[in-house]
């Protein structure tokens, strides 16, 4: 694996817990962005790790 591979893989993470953190904190608007970028990346990387392996 190389470093963009391992990057890209960390992004969602990043996303879900800021999700997480948005849900404790009780901001409705961070958890919601947290979790509409966290399912657009998840799906474009699925996308990307499918067709190209």
């Amino acid at each position: 694996m190389n470093l963009l591979s391992i990057i890209l893989l960390l992004v969602p993470i990043v996303f879900l817990f800021a999700f997480f953190i948005g849900i404790v904190k009780k901001n409705k608007r961070l958890w919601i962005t947290s979790l509409v970028f966290f399912l657009i990346i998840s799906l474009a990387e699925l996308a990307y790790f499918t067709f190209t392996v």
